[in-house]
């Protein structure tokens, strides 16, 4: 897999991208006592570590499960589709912009493994309409039932509502792909609106991917708690839930420094002292909830990247 000299917009998107990641390191780190930081991160119990990882795994194998169900025919294997997916969450955590794990979770599907390409766009845009639907559902019913100790600013509620309206707009043109005029000469399109089309008359399918999308961050909101009691915060099981949705959101929605430097921890220190956290167990948080998170996913793309080679065969690769 060949890789071309970057276009100079790219670079300055890169840069960009790293100085707004370096600038929230600067933020979250100005008033935290770096020693208390220490002895903080220090006391948290491995076997917690362990758990949390084993957790993830779990959840991650749910989401594959999830993602198998979008397919109508021709389902890829779980293990598969746990293998791409969290290849492609590698790639996007060590990139300064967060719109790589799509194109190498496609290019894995569609080039290397040669599934139809219209089914797996369609499979990608699914899962993350669903996924930011029932997140966004669970973060706004959260913040009205485990109310926190300050109010939410009315950005992040109006951030909540732009989302949300995304996602009705992104279901609203994927339900009527291939029947808008000029879509209808895009021949890939037509396997990309049957999947959501089938999807939509199927109400018991929808609701078992609705489901485990709920179970699958549910698994999450476990490790987030496993955290919290490592670390010794004073927080609920339904407030870290409703955090961690929160937190890796935002972390993972914002340009940072490659392996996601930055967002993450100004996320958690953004949201974690609306319920009465400490600015350093808030960083403490968010540096563990983000080697945690990511760092398995980082690990499986290396892996993936030396035994099965890049998204993008070569056409040496393309004809055997």
């Amino acid at each position: 897999m060949k890789f071309g000299r970057p276009s100079p917009w790219t670079l300055v998107r890169i840069i960009g991208a790293a100085a707004v990641g370096a600038t929230f390191l600067w933020w979250v780190w100005r008033d935290v006592d770096n020693q208390a930081l220490v002895d903080r991160l220090g006391d948290f119990p491995p076997v917690s570590l362990l758990i949390v990882i084993e957790l993830l795994l779990v959840s991650g194998t749910v989401r594959a499960y999830r993602w198998s169900l979008l397919f109508p025919s021709d389902r890829p294997p779980v293990r598969r589709l746990f293998l791409v997916e969290n290849t492609g969450i590698g790639f996007n955590s060590v990139s300064p912009i967060r719109v790589v794990a799509e194109p190498v979770q496609f290019g894995y599907l569609a080039l290397r493994y040669r599934y139809d390409g219209g089914t797996v766009l369609a499979s990608l845009v699914l899962v993350r309409v669903v996924d930011l639907v029932i997140t966004l559902s669970m973060i706004a019913v959260g913040f009205l039932v485990f109310r926190p100790q300050a109010d939410i600013p009315g950005y992040v509620w109006g951030g909540i509502g732009i989302f949300a309206s995304i996602a009705v707009i992104v279901i609203g043109i994927s339900l009527q792909s291939g029947r808008i005029r000029f879509t209808d000469r895009l021949k890939f399109l037509g396997a990309y609106s049957d999947v959501w089309r089938d999807l939509a008359r199927k109400p018991g399918q929808l609701g078992a991917v609705a489901g485990t999308t709920a179970a699958l961050w549910g698994v999450k909101g476990a490790a987030a708690y496993i955290i919290v009691l490592g670390l010794d915060i004073d927080l609920s099981l339904p407030e870290t839930h409703v955090l961690m949705l929160a937190v890796t959101t935002l972390g993972l929605t914002l340009p940072g420094l490659p392996s996601g430097l930055g967002p993450i921890e100004f996320a958690a220190t953004f949201f974690l002292p609306f319920y009465g956290v400490g600015e350093t167990n808030s960083l403490a948080f968010g540096l563990v909830l983000h080697g945690t998170f990511l760092l398995p996913p980082i690990a499986i793309a290396v892996a993936t990247l030396l035994i099965v080679g890049g998204p993008w065969p070569s056409p040496r690769e393309a004809d055997a």
